[in-house]
């Protein structure tokens, strides 16, 4: 059920199938993260793992045991088609993980959760709705992917958590939403890529200012190191 305080929020989400699952596993790190307080070692990425092989890794976070998360925005429900798990496990031991957090935002087919009652490492599954009123409710009003606070109008989009901070659109940015999912609210990949960067913005000026200016994407969560 959708109550009023879910509704106050809205997630900004790019348009392309591609870029809307790499916002989704920022935002279920960045949820682990900033309101769980779970460490998150690594943000979806391509790393190479102890068995000398590459591994695509959506995340991996440590809450006393390392964890690898793999993370599914996909319309319908997924199964082992979608995720690969004996891909996955390879990937958690290549890595040293305990256990596999499968995350889906619309739930799981039967076939991965007979494979996990047999998998050679603990698995678990959450679904979208699992978090969703956690999510909403702690991060009332506008957010992106990564929860930074934002407001936008017709004209502009600013930051909220940091001064200066802003952009201005020559027209009004058209919207979407997801099917059933009202709190993505949904903008061109362009448009939801600078929102993104609002909270930069303000000190990448700086930096062209000072002379001290070096590019780099910005948009990807720090990583807490022990």
């Amino acid at each position: 059920m959708i109550s009023d305080s879910d509704t106050a929020t809205n997630i900004i989400f790019p348009q392309s199938s591609a870029e809307q699952g790499y916002a989704f596993e920022y935002l279920i790190l960045c949820f682990f993260q900033k309101e769980c307080g779970i460490n998150v070692e690594s943000f979806s990425t391509y790393n190479h793992g102890k068995d000398q092989k590459w591994y695509q890794i959506d995340g991996i976070v440590n809450s006393g045991k390392r964890q690898l998360v793999e993370a599914k925005f996909y319309q319908d429900d997924v199964g082992c088609r979608e995720i690969n798990p004996d891909r996955r496990i390879k990937a958690a031991q290549a890595f040293d993980c305990e256990e596999i957090i499968f995350v889906s935002l619309n739930g799981f087919k039967q076939d991965i959760k007979d494979w996990a009652k047999s998998a050679d490492m603990q698995i678990s599954f959450i679904e979208w709705n699992d978090l969703r009123s956690d999510i909403l409710n702690s991060c009332q009003g506008t957010i992106t992917s990564l929860l930074d606070k934002v407001e936008i109008t017709a004209k502009s989009a600013k930051s909220l958590e940091v001064a200066e901070s802003a952009i201005h659109f020559s027209s009004s940015p058209s919207t979407s939403t997801v099917d059933g999912y009202p709190e993505f609210l949904v903008y061109s990949d362009d448009v939801e890529r600078w929102i993104r960067r609002i909270p930069r913005l303000n000190q990448w000026r700086q930096q062209l200012v000072n002379g001290s200016f070096r590019y780099s994407e910005g948009d990807k969560p720090k990583v807490k190191r022990n």
